[in-house]
């Protein structure tokens, strides 16, 4: 099985999960897309690449980048929309009335 892990076919089934809708949780604190973990892999195949600089992914736009590289490198398909724009969200904690 580790022998499959830097394979063509298993940087395709990478690339196919950056439509991924799911969404790791940390209540009041933050939420963040599991797409930005999907890029962080592929830039360890690639990176020189900065469509896979976590830093650079400030709009739905660059993950569109990230997907028509994976497309045109790796041929790379989807078959669901992609989800909603997020990267990281701050959660505000609740507000905690002062003690009297």
């Amino acid at each position: 099985m580790v022998g499959r892990i830097d394979t063509k076919t298993s940087r395709v089934a990478l690339a196919s999960q950056l439509r991924t809708p799911l969404i790791v949780e940390r209540p009041t604190v933050f939420r963040r897309s599991v797409r930005l973990d999907v890029i962080q892999a592929l830039s360890y195949d690639f990176p020189d690449q900065p469509v896979f600089w976590q830093e650079n992914i400030r709009s739905d736009e660059d993950y569109a980048r990230a997907e028509q590289f994976c497309a045109g490198r790796l041929g790379a398909k989807w078959n669901a929309p992609r989800p909603p724009f997020l990267t990281v969200e701050w959660l505000v904690p609740p507000e905690i009335p002062p003690r009297r």
